[in-house]
């Protein structure tokens, strides 16, 4: 077991990103979770806002939409 959470974490999950970093810090904007999807071009598939299946499939789309022009690697 590592000694530090730190550690853990890297050593389990590997590197953490997160879509809200990346869109204040990296984009430069401050929108919900909607409008940013939208600002990318992403559509919602199915489902209604704030439901955890469409929510999750929404955010993964648009945080690959997000870092494939930045040539991050994720």
């Amino acid at each position: 077991m590592p000694s530090t959470r730190v550690a853990f974490v890297k050593d389990y999950f590997g590197s953490i990103s997160d879509i809200r970093v990346l869109q204040t810090e990296h984009i430069r904007t401050r929108y919900g979770l909607e409008r940013f999807s939208q600002a990318l071009g992403v559509k919602r598939i199915c489902g209604m806002t704030h439901q955890i299946g469409s929510d999750s499939l929404l955010t993964m789309k648009s945080y690959t939409n997000a870092y494939a022009p930045l040539c991050i690697r994720v």
